[in-house]
């Protein structure tokens, strides 16, 4: 069974809600930030389900979206839900040349043998106007949660941490625009915006359990 089906049915709906619509959430704040609310192309990696793509098709109606993923199970759910997706190896986007306005991928790079490899791809066929945007957990997090529930990390390949994800943007020519951790813990508590806020101001953002970067190309 593919590692992403199976955390899809271990964890707790309500768990993975909140920690999707945290994730959502940022995404698409990064995407209106930099690009507005206009018609764009969103190419969505690792789609899954199709739930990431659920949550923003509804904040940005006038997007096209599409996703891809290499679980036949997960994809026919997202099909279900009425999206464009492809069943395919991240590392070989079978997309032509400057094809998407935004690519997304949450909590997907943790999976992957080669950031590298996708970045290339991510780099080909994203516009020159482009906007990248990931989401992937704060390495000190993930470790730690990893090692008391056993099945958390199933299929984690390896931990970055932010300054390694701005060091990657770079080096395939990405400008980072924005580059920040949030979520205070993995389900919801009161007032955890403003608590992360706090988090931020005092220099304690490395506390935070996600991370997320936006890059353009140069």
């Amino acid at each position: 069974m593919e590692d992403r089906e199976y955390y899809h049915k271990r964890e707790s709906k309500k768990s993975f809600r909140y920690r999707l619509e945290r994730r959502a959430s940022e995404v698409y704040n990064c995407i209106v930030r930099h690009r507005g609310r206009k018609s764009l192309r969103v190419l969505d990696l690792g789609t899954a389900d199709g739930s990431m793509i659920k949550h923003l098709a509804k904040e940005l109606p006038d997007s096209t979206f599409f996703g891809i993923d290499l679980s036949p199970y997960l994809l026919l759910r997202a099909k279900e839900k009425g999206f464009t997706v492809v069943c395919s190896d991240i590392g070989r986007l079978p997309f032509k040349q400057g094809t998407f306005d935004v690519v997304t991928g949450a909590a997907v790079i943790e999976h992957l043998d080669s950031i590298e490899r996708a970045m290339e791809e991510v780099v080909r066929v994203l516009k020159s106007s482009g906007l990248c945007v990931f989401t992937t957990p704060n390495p000190l997090h993930d470790a730690l949660i990893s090692a008391l529930v056993p099945w958390y990390g199933k299929g984690h390949t390896q931990r970055v941490s932010l300054r390694r994800l701005k060091q990657i943007f770079l080096g395939y020519n990405l400008i980072p625009l924005t580059a920040e951790r949030f979520l205070l813990l993995p389900f919801k508590v009161p007032g955890e915006n403003f608590i992360e806020k706090l988090f931020k101001k005092a220099g304690l953002g490395v506390l935070l359990f996600n991370q997320v970067i936006a890059g353009q190309p140069r």
